[in-house]
């Protein structure tokens, strides 16, 4: 149409046919619509809410083999987000995975290994990465090291959604979540079952602060402070007639605190007398009448002061007889 064309009948002008920013007055401006050249195509061009282009970038595909080293394979951004490597062939060395911002200064990133959720910044064996490539101007795979035969390598950028991974890998042990389901209709989250670990010894003592399993017996009960695993719980009977110390828990072993949970006693004889109960360094006194005696059961338990240190009871006055019966467990 030509410019500043009069519309019969309504007095509007047409100013131009031409593409322009001015601002609309008495001059109506006529808009063009862009196509891929076939009328009735839906393949039109997309404009946002901005009144800006959208345009989605394309995958970009590239190969190469290493064969020596500092070979590289290396990928211009340009809108992608997400980097896939595939590394086939017969070789040894190691490939790193690095990327830019300033397009000259390379550091590592981390890749995912989309079968196990690991995170690695280089490998010396074949598999598949996934990289979020997202505000980085390059990416690139770097034969740092090579050893022999020939490496394949495919890179693969893609503007598909960015990659979501964990930042850090998860602590060593099993690691399982167990079983997770969503509620139907809702957007909570159903029955989450937790696991932990099963043990019938101490495991090893980890620092203030240091994360931890949390610790059941071999059937899944949580053990508690108050109480242990069975294998951990020992008893020991003593049957008393001096006045010297004697064993009554024998130590523990090395770094490991034996803590009473229950103490017995009885007085089998016609003499009331002390016993005093201790662990070389705190002692506990207890007044047993003739024929007499006492239970007492400690929770927490009556722990030691110092481990791999055996308790000893001793009666003030001689007896024919003063039974001990303890039961106890080892602690770290």
């Amino acid at each position: 149409m030509a410019d500043n064309v009069t519309l019969p009948g309504t007095g509007a002008v047409i100013a131009s046919d031409e593409v322009t920013d001015v601002t609309l007055g008495t001059v109506q401006t006529q808009f063009i619509k862009l196509m891929d050249g076939t009328l009735g195509s839906t393949n039109k061009l997309v404009v946002n809410s901005a009144g800006a282009i959208s345009i989605a970038a394309p995958d970009v595909s590239s190969s190469t083999s290493f064969t020596a080293a500092a070979q590289t394979l290396n990928g211009a951004i340009n809108g992608n987000s997400t980097a896939f490597v595939q590394i086939t062939g017969t070789w040894a060395g190691t490939i790193v995975f690095e990327g830019t911002v300033d397009g000259t200064n390379y550091f590592s990133v981390n890749a995912v290994v989309p079968t196990t959720g690991a995170l690695a910044t280089s490998t010396t064996a074949n598999g598949q990465w996934a990289v979020d490539v997202s505000g980085l101007s390059n990416f690139q795979c770097r034969h740092s090291v090579h050893t022999s035969g020939t490496a394949v390598v495919n890179l693969r950028l893609s503007a598909r959604d960015a990659l979501i991974g964990l930042d850090q890998p998860l602590p060593a042990g099993s690691n399982s979540i167990g079983s997770v389901t969503l509620n139907a209709g809702s957007n909570t989250i159903g029955v989450v079952k937790a696991a932990a670990l099963g043990y019938t010894a101490n495991p090893t003592a980890v620092a203030n602060g240091v994360q931890q399993n949390l610790m059941l017996d071999k059937v899944g009960r949580l053990v508690t402070v108050s109480s242990h695993v069975r294998d951990m719980v020992g008893t020991q009977v003593t049957t008393l007639t001096t006045t010297t110390p004697t064993t009554v828990v024998t130590a523990a072993g090395a770094s490991v605190f034996a803590d009473i949970t229950s103490l017995i006693l009885s007085n089998g004889s016609t003499t009331a007398t002390a016993a005093t109960l201790s662990d070389g360094t705190t002692s506990y006194v207890f007044n047993l009448p003739a024929g007499g005696g006492l239970v007492s059961n400690f929770s927490p338990p009556l722990k030691a002061t110092t481990a791999n240190t055996a308790w000893t009871l001793t009666c003030g006055t001689a007896v024919s007889s003063v039974y001990c019966n303890i039961v106890y467990v080892k602690n770290l």
